[in-house]
This record gives C-alpha cells, sequence and structure tokens, in this order.
C-alpha cells in the first residue's frame, strides 16, 4: 500500500508542522477562526481534540467539560448537541473580533472541510474510544489515507487499527518499552514527555527510526525550536506559536 504521508521529508523548505488547536496564536483554540487561519498559513497539519455529545454528534474541544473557555458549563458527553452549540467560546487571541455564532464550539465535519479545502492532514487526538465514528467522516470527506490519529491511551489507536490500515497512528507521551507494540500496529509515530530538546538522549531518534517508526517531540514554538528539531530527524513538529518558515 502506498504510504503518502512521509513521501516528502520534513525539510526547512517543506517543513511538517502541526498546528496545535488550530492557529491558537492568533485566534481562539480549536475554533473555526483557528483552523481557517492554520488552513491559510500552508502548515502541514491541523490538530484538534473530537468528543461526542450525549446525542451522538462528534464535535471539537480540548476539554472534556466546557467550563472557563466558554460561556456555560457541563461535561460535553452529557449534553446534546443542540446544548452545547448554545455556547460559545469565550477565551483565546482575538476572541472580539468575532461574533457569537462564529465562536459556537465547531463540529469535527466542519474542522474535517476547512482540512480538505487547504489541503491539511487531520491531526486527530481521541481522548475516548470513538475511533469508529470519527472513521466514518474522515472516509466521507476522502481523507482515510491523509490524516493521524493520535492517542494518549493505547486503546483507541488499537480499535483505529483495527478499522483501518490507511491510516496514521501516533502515540502521545509514549516510551520506548511501545515501540515493538507500535511496529505490530505499522504506520505509526510517538511522541515522547521531554520538554526541552537539549534533554533528548542522543541515539533516540535513530533508535525509533530503526524500528521503523517515526518520532516528534513537545511543542516548538520559535523558528529556532522548529529548524533544530528538523534538524535532528524529527518527522513532524507540533506547534503553538509557528506555523511555517518562510
Amino acid at each position: 500500500m502506498i504510504r503518502s504521508l512521509f513521501d516528502t521529508p520534513n525539510s526547512y523548505s517543506s517543513p511538517k508542522i502541526i498546528a496545535h488547536r488550530g492557529a491558537s496564536a492568533f485566534e481562539p483554540e480549536n475554533s473555526l477562526p483557528a483552523f481557517e487561519a492554520a488552513g491559510k498559513c500552508g502548515v502541514w497539519a491541523i490538530e484538534t481534540d473530537v468528543h461526542k455529545t450525549a446525542d451522538g454528534k462528534l464535535v471539537c474541544f480540548h476539554n472534556k467539560r466546557v467550563d472557563g473557555l466558554t460561556d456555560g458549563e457541563g461535561v460535553i458527553a452529557d449534553m446534546t448537541f443542540d446544548e452545547l452549540r448554545a455556547r460559545h467560546i469565550t477565551v483565546g487571541n482575538n476572541v472580539a473580533a468575532y461574533t457569537p455564532d462564529e465562536l459556537r464550539i465547531p463540529t469535527f465535519e466542519q474542522y474535517l472541510e476547512v482540512c480538505a479545502r487547504y489541503g491539511a492532514v487531520p491531526f486527530i487526538e481521541l481522548k475516548t474510544n470513538i475511533a469508529e465514528e470519527t472513521l466514518f467522516y474522515v472516509r466521507k470527506y476522502g481523507l482515510e489515507d491523509h490524516c493521524v490519529y493520535s492517542a494518549v491511551k493505547f486503546e483507541p489507536l488499537e480499535c483505529v487499527r483495527a478499522l483501518s490500515d490507511r491510516v496514521f497512528i501516533h502515540h502521545i507521551f509514549s516510551n520506548e518499552e511501545r515501540i515493538p507494540r507500535l511496529v505490530e500496529l505499522g504506520y505509526s509515530g510517538m511522541s515522547f514527555k521531554i520538554a526541552e530538546l537539549d534533554d533528548v538522549p542522543d541515539v533516540l531518534v535513530e533508535h525509533v527510526h530503526a524500528a521503523g517508526v517515526k518520532v516528534c517531540f513537545r511543542a516548538a514554538d520559535t523558528p529556532e525550536l522548529v529548524r533544530r528539531a528538523i534538524d535532528m530527524g524529527v518527522d513532524y513538529v507540533p506547534s503553538n506559536k509557528v506555523f511555517g518558515l518562510n
């Protein structure tokens, strides 16, 4: 099977930057304006977190609760879609520039539409095991060969792989003990909970690559750190502030 996400290497001229929660340095995180801004910047991937409402709708939001980032309170899984859409994002960069309607919590379909329109890779973090529901829409938008599924817990990734051998899977806050299982699952990557590039062991990237697994580290939030990560051989770079090197 042809794998397209890594046909070209991570490089200064074509950096594989992941816009964490969209272009959250410019717009409110995980909002449609943040996804749009990231797409316009030409990032390789746009990251979001996906949750399911009580009536089965998929939405993009970081936390399981809407408290603190919206004008409401509550657990997304306990709220209907209509109840959730009555809430508005009230915290974040440039939030005052948008109408309440523009600051509704986005649906997963709206996010995928933005990714598809700009050619950005959807970098989908699952907080719960909703692999089947999300994959339905990924396939609807023709993105099965052009997406990443990520999770802190391993079980959602195993479920995704059981449903598709075409999506790339990424384990967050991983460790070297997980490498054999990632090799078994195939077409996979991992990130380590190492905050500073100075703290990355000299042979770690080479060790992961030797097993056939891709690798990245914590967010690189300056152009210098993005370039340094690329020089280290990192395969993709999450960032909260850097969305291009040109």
